[in-house]
């Protein structure tokens, strides 16, 4: 009978850890080994720990950061699937059973993932999908990952063997160990996706660590952009355009289904705001046909960036938006694809003078005219308060 262990690295995070660890326990199908590596925590961790010392194992090492942390906790366990839990979230009862059954009768896949929703700091009742989740088609998980499906490593049950063929967690990602991890699952192991809920994500304003020092959660969102960075340039060259051609574009003739391949990067790179090489995707597939822009490929685009940070991060590098307005006055296409992907920007303008003032509201108003100039923000306005909903906003899992 297989067996799974849950890894939980941990650093000062004893308000925490309790409910993360309750919810672990009361799994309907119940997880044979649950490993909490303790990172040099400074706080209650191991007081907290304590009434629990009977179910788990307790590692305490150093601060080394949460790749060494996960790193010891693989190679101490013998168990056969892996599932990697955050400190501050809480899993869904019946999380990992699906999963798990998938692994044991399906010997060819190397990990198996779901659906999370998160939650505001300690409002459990008011459970959201991420805005920029759409439902994945056929099984490709670096797709699906790097996509519009976003599966969290929590949400995630891994063959200990995969981990031990493709490597475990690089030393050298303080952040985003779990982003870099993941390209390398969906790369080099089979996988498949199941319409399922597996945890709940906290969502939470408070700081975040490096080993050896504490961040704000402004720093700690500006170092997971960095190593997002890192970890796609670190894959590029495998990311080819044969492995990114999304679901809707497999049996369109040979250049269409070219263009929207490199759609599809454009999207995957400007989502982690690699706009350099974003924008070399869409001009190639602007290049690549002249015909107009498929409703598919519309929808890829719009729903690409609704994160606001990556939209404030544009708005710095001024030869990119240079770029991308010379791309949407070069062609047709251009014009649609660039229009597409500046949707989102109506509703973070009003977000950005409702929440962050004048200032903000008005430096994303700056943006979405360099963008697609006066006329096409009055055009999308229109479209905004039609009659018709707008086809941008972000469509979430029922």
């Amino acid at each position: 009978m297989s067996t799974v262990c849950a890894i939980i690295p941990t650093y000062n995070r004893a308000n925490y850890l309790p409910i993360a660890l309750d919810s672990i326990l009361r799994q309907t199908r119940p997880v044979d080994e649950i490993i909490v590596v303790n990172d040099g925590s400074t706080d209650d961790t191991l007081q907290v720990l304590a009434p629990y010392q009977d179910l788990i194992t307790i590692v305490t090492q150093p601060n080394a950061g949460k790749a060494t942390a996960m790193n010891a906790a693989l190679a101490r366990t013998r168990a056969d699937y892996i599932w990697i839990f955050d400190d501050d979230d809480i899993a869904a009862e019946d999380g990992i059973r699906p999963l798990v059954d998938a692994l044991d009768e399906n010997p060819e896949l190397d990990f198996v993932y779901g659906m999370h929703q998160y939650f505001i700091d300690d409002n459990t009742d008011d459970l959201r999908f991420p805005d920029y989740w759409g439902e994945p088609g056929p099984d490709r998980a670096l797709i699906n990952f790097l996509g519009n499906l976003f599966p969290f490593q929590a949400a995630t049950i891994v063959r200990r063997s995969t981990y031990d063929r493709i490597g475990h967690f690089r030393m050298d990602f303080p952040r985003c160990q779990d982003v870099e991890a993941m390209i390398r699952l969906a790369l080099y192991g089979n996988s498949l996706y199941l319409r399922h809920m597996v945890f709940y994500q906290r969502v939470h304003g408070g700081a975040r660590f490096l080993p050896g020092r504490q961040m704000s959660a402004g720093e700690a969102l500006t170092r997971a952009v960095q190593f997002s960075q890192k970890a796609l340039l670190l894959h590029r060259d495998e990311m080819t355009v044969d492995r990114v051609t999304p679901f809707f574009a497999e049996n369109l003739r040979l250049d269409l289904k070219r263009r929207a391949a490199y759609l599809n990067r454009a999207c995957m790179f400007a989502r982690s705001a690699l706009w350099q090489m974003a924008i070399a995707d869409l001009t190639t597939a602007a290049r690549t046909s002249a015909a107009p822009a498929l409703p598919q490929e519309i929808e890829r685009a719009m729903v690409s960036i609704n994160l606001a940070h990556m939209w404030d991060l544009l708005s710095l590098d001024h030869v990119s938006v240079r770029k991308l307005a010379q791309l949407r006055r070069g062609s047709p296409y251009g014009k649609a694809i660039v229009s597409a992907l500046a949707r989102p920007m109506l509703w973070l303008t009003r977000a950005g003078f409702k929440e962050g003032g004048f200032r903000l509201g008005w430096r994303r108003l700056l943006l979405l005219v360099r963008l697609i100039g006066v006329g096409g923000c009055c055009r999308m306005v229109m479209e905004r308060f039609s009659r018709q909903p707008a086809a941008w906003q972000s469509k979430q899992v029922a």
